[in-house]
């Protein structure tokens, strides 16, 4: 099973996307800040990221640099 994490301030976008991630048999965990994108990355080491574009800390690819 693939694992997907999803990186999103927006609740209601988060759980779209988790259940997008789950109908196509993926397991997924949902950061709502950098920080804790980090800790799951360290600590789950997920397959694919999904980064939000602009979420409350900032733009997301500025975050990822």
């Amino acid at each position: 099973m693939k694992k997907l994490l999803i990186v999103e301030d927006d609740k209601n976008w988060a759980d779209i996307l988790g259940k997008f991630a789950a109908d196509v048999g993926a397991e997924y965990r949902v950061a709502v800040s950098g920080g804790q994108a980090i800790e799951i990355i360290e600590d789950w080491q997920p397959d694919a990221l999904n980064f939000g574009y602009v979420v409350g800390w900032g733009k997301g690819d500025c975050s990822v640099e």
